[in-house]
């Protein structure tokens, strides 16, 4: 794959070559120009298997009487299956609504931070970070929606500052909450301050010392917790290493550590499932 690609480039160098499956994230950003919404990703932490139409999106009013919907609705992730979409198809509609939807969340609850939680806002952030690169990449923001897209990020930081606590440093929400804007930070230079990241950061590695062990086991001893925390992990290194930020020595060790881990824990699972299919075989024999 040659350097010089583009992402978009990347991507369907990539689809050509049967290494990415777009159409599910196809399929669901389809569904949400259409405004219509199910949350039935593999990494979704309130899955549902229900599509609700919400247009226009009323977004203090869940459409099913559980607050959870209304956390899945706020950290936006299907704003990277139009990412991915619009970079799969080359076509610049997907990514125009991804804006629209953005700019939506910043006029009906930047000034309604008694509506937000915490890991809701870092893991919003972290979904904005590329999407919002796209978006300048593609000139697709003005002057103004820079402006008023710098000014929620800044006000997201200031939220999460100030409600962090130490009850979070032993929990995934801590590590959900400092990567969105560590990522944020990284791909959007200047946007934090320098005192925000290194604050993130420090806390990012007194989470990573005390949750993940040497051989790479979360403490929590919960697989999509486990998930979480690494996938987030995998963000942070992967947003520095192209920026050539550093990133502290004992975060890139405890990754390491969880990519062992993972792969042991992937290799167990296998042959968990194909010991249970020959005992279930022979019990019918």
């Amino acid at each position: 794959m040659a350097i010089e690609e583009s992402w978009p480039q990347q991507v369907q160098h990539l689809i050509a070559q049967r290494r990415l499956d777009p159409a599910a994230a196809i399929e669901n950003a389809d569904r949400v120009m259409q405004r219509e919404f199910i949350y039935d990703h593999p990494y979704d932490m309130e899955p549902t298997n229900v599509v609700y139409h919400m247009d226009p999106i009323t977004w203090q009013q869940t459409p099913n009487g559980d607050p959870e919907w209304l956390y899945m609705l706020k950290r936006q992730e299907y704003l990277l299956d139009l990412l991915l979409a619009s970079q799969a198809q080359d076509d610049p509609k997907y990514l125009a609504d991804a804006k629209t939807l953005i700019i939506a969340w910043i006029d009906a609850n930047l000034t309604l931070p008694k509506t937000w939680r915490t890991i809701d806002t870092g893991i919003r952030l972290m979904n904005w970070a590329p999407v919002v690169e796209a978006l300048m990449q593609a000139e697709m923001l003005t002057a103004a929606d820079q402006a008023k897209i710098q000014d929620a990020v800044t006000q997201q930081m200031a939220y999460l500052r100030a409600h962090f606590t130490d009850h979070y440093l032993l929990s995934n929400w801590g590590v959900l909450i400092v990567t969105g804007p560590l990522v944020y930070g990284v791909l959007h230079p200047g946007s934090l301050t320098a005192e925000d990241m290194q604050w993130a950061m420090q806390e990012l590695e007194t989470m990573c010392d005390l949750q993940i062990t040497d051989d790479g086991v979360h403490w929590e001893q919960s697989a999509l917790y486990f998930l979480e925390v690494w996938r987030d992990l995998l963000a942070v290194q992967i947003a520095f290493d192209r920026y050539r930020r550093p990133v502290p020595e004992l975060v890139t060790r405890k990754l390491l550590a969880m990519d062992d881990f993972a792969a042991s824990m992937y290799c167990r699972i296998t042959s968990c499932c194909r010991l249970g299919i020959v005992m279930r075989s022979r019990s019918t024999a």
